[in-house]
């Protein structure tokens, strides 16, 4: 239909990525009750009635989002509060870093063309930074920081220390903050401080704090430590602060199995007050149709002319230039649908009405790829400041859907098959902050009863002269059989896609022409497609470069020895018996090995007892 072709189709956006994504056709009063529950929240805790919680939950493309964006639109027109997304990426160790940096950079969105953002609203609503520090005890650095962001100075480095960035020496030291960096504190402790003091700093403004992709917190079956961390978290949230209001948006289904795996006393927290977003029915649905098409003027122009009904033949068509009954089939018996499978049928639909070819015709596992593929290229064109949180949330992915090539690892937000290896992330930036998370590792990881040590640092972060400590701490580490391992920048785009396709799937947002891709497909298509740069990725994490470092001592003690025990072959190098003992049962051509009792090495002889042809 030519009067159509050179209209933009109005069900292109299909999905609400954010809370600030402008919606289009909204339509009020579907999910009324529910956005009214969440602005009543709002408007209690703004009366001082005290913090509270909100569990929000529906089937994927229900509109959880939309009603979030509905909110944030609210809040903003009428200066109720602040609204701070937080999308779910992260792992246990990291829950108050990843709520720091969400809620800093929403305190730093610019809220003008002038290029002022919220935080100076908020910095000229409180007036004296000294005079608040005393009344609400700001620590010494969010306190500097202010003053500095307030008068103009250093306001990139402020915005960084907001986030949580891994600054430089230099900055700490422009910032005269090196006393307060260096402390006692943990990096998470000091992220619970902040988040907590900007918050008090609202008080009495409400400050919203909205959790999505809560499910990406479960990033291989079975580990619920993230999703016990933001638990706990929220918890905290709650008890205290007196101005907060916390919406944390889930699938139904998961909202089940979460009370089942959470501690009673938290997911009551968590669920004060519950929502739940049912599918539209076929009067709603109606209406969302009309009012995207009548969002369009030229279509809103055409369909009110007769020469387009009749275009039709159906002069009472009240969806032109969609066809009713198509529409109304996707309901089927129950009378719903969600809105997200809704608009993109009618998106194809539209398509077609004007003779155009259908919109997607790849298939899941194309899709896949390209999405991949992009994610991939936009996760290298804006690489993450700081790996740490990606090696964490990613690895375990990683590990998980390649399981057959994936090592057996131990390590904090890792899917633990065996103990094999530890890995440690080491991306510290500060020479002091590397240098001591180093000597932490050293003094923690016996390599005589140890598994082997893996560390992964992210390879822009050198390991320069001017890291002095560090080095000679590394060179200690690798000295004793640690494995360095940096990951190049293409590994690190490949993993990022990675990472947000697992986030997605996880939770119902992996859509492929209006239908979830569930998880396991994803795990489907990825092992049976691995990039070529991650396949390097696991073979260099493998520990066997970490088991090898003995193996030319052992070599040198059995060309004196021609055979000898297990035990006395181990104490003489200085190697754990079973190590030892593995690593012959893996290498026959180059080392014999006779469980005994006792058990023996020797050096393997072509034909001889080490050589597997002999088995043969």
């Amino acid at each position: 239909m030519t009067v159509l072709a050179t209209i933009r189709n109005p069900f292109l956006t299909h999905a609400v990525p954010d809370p600030w994504a402008r919606l289009e056709g909204d339509v009020p009063h579907i999910h009324q009750p529910v956005f009214e529950l969440c602005h009543d929240l709002v408007e209690e805790v703004s009366h001082g009635s005290g913090s509270t919680c909100l569990l929000l939950y529906g089937e994927g493309g229900s509109g959880k989002t939309h009603i979030l964006s509905r909110l944030r639109a609210h809040l903003e027109q009428h200066s109720e509060g602040v609204l701070v997304s937080v999308r779910l990426g992260t792992v246990a160790p990291l829950i108050w870093r990843h709520l720091r940096c969400a809620f800093a950079n929403e305190l730093l969105r610019e809220t003008s063309a002038a290029g002022v953002t919220r935080l100076d609203g908020l910095l000229e609503k409180i007036g004296s930074i000294e005079e608040v520090k005393q009344k609400l005890g700001l620590s010494y650095g969010l306190s500097s920081v202010l003053t500095n962001f307030r008068e103009n100075r250093f306001r990139s480095a402020c915005a960084a220390w907001l986030r949580g960035d891994d600054l430089a020496d230099s900055v700490i030291e422009k910032l005269e903050l090196a006393g307060e960096e260096t402390g006692d504190i943990s990096p998470e402790e000091r992220a619970n401080q902040t988040v907590l003091q900007l918050c008090r700093m609202f008080s009495p403004s409400p400050v919203v704090f909205c959790f999505d992709q809560v499910e990406a917190l479960e990033t291989v079956p079975g580990d619920l430590s993230g999703l016990l961390a933001f638990g706990k978290a929220v918890a905290d949230l709650h008890a205290e602060l007196t101005n907060v209001v916390v919406i944390s948006s889930m699938q139904a289904s998961f909202a089940a199995r979460l009370e089942e795996k959470l501690d009673r006393y938290i997911f009551d927290r968590l669920s004060l007050h519950r929502a739940e977003l049912h599918p539209l029915s076929w009067r709603q649905g109606h209406e969302v149709l009309r009012k995207r098409l009548d969002s369009q003027p030229e279509i809103a122009r055409l369909r009110s002319l007769e020469s387009a009904k009749q275009a039709v033949n159906q002069p009472d068509e009240a969806l032109w230039p969609l066809r009713e009954a198509a529409m109304k089939q996707l309901f089927g018996q129950s009378d719903q649908c969600v809105a997200r499978r809704l608009i993109y049928s009618a998106a194809e639909h539209f398509e077609a009405a004007r003779g155009s070819k259908q919109m997607d015709a790849r298939t899941t596992e194309e899709f896949l790829a390209d999405e991949f593929a992009g994610r991939r290229e936009c996760a290298l064109a804006n690489p993450p400041a700081d790996a740490e949180e990606l090696l964490l949330t990613g690895l375990p992915v990683l590990f998980d859907f390649l399981d057959d090539q994936a090592p057996e690892a131990e390590a904090e937000g890792a899917h633990p098959t065996g103990f094999d290896a530890v890995y440690e992330v080491v991306n510290q930036a500060q020479a002091r902050a590397f240098a001591a998370r180093l000597e932490k590792i050293e003094q923690d990881w016996n390599p005589d009863i140890d598994p082997p040590l893996v560390l992964i640092r992210d390879a822009r972060l050198t390991v320069g002269s001017n890291l002095q400590k560090a080095r000679e701490i590394l060179d200690r580490l690798r000295g004793r059989g640690a494995l360095l391992v940096q990951p190049s920048a293409e590994a690190l785009g490949a993993l990022e896609a990675l990472r947000s396709l697992h986030g997605n799937a996880q939770s119902g947002n992996l859509v492929h022409r209006g239908n979830t891709v569930a998880t396991g497909a994803l795990a489907e298509w990825f092992s049976a497609h691995p990039p070529a740069v991650l396949e390097d990725f696991i073979e260099e994490l493998k520990p066997k470069a970490a088991k090898d470092h003995f193996v030319s001592d052992l070599l040198d003690f059995l060309a004196m020895h021609s055979i000898v025990k297990l035990e006395e072959a181990a104490q003489a190098i200085r190697v754990p018996q079973q190590q030892l003992a593995d690593y012959a049962r893996h290498h026959p051509v180059q080392l014999g090995y006779l469980a005994g009792p006792p058990a023996v090495l020797f050096r393997a002889i072509p034909g001889g007892a080490g050589d597997p042809c002999e088995a043969d």
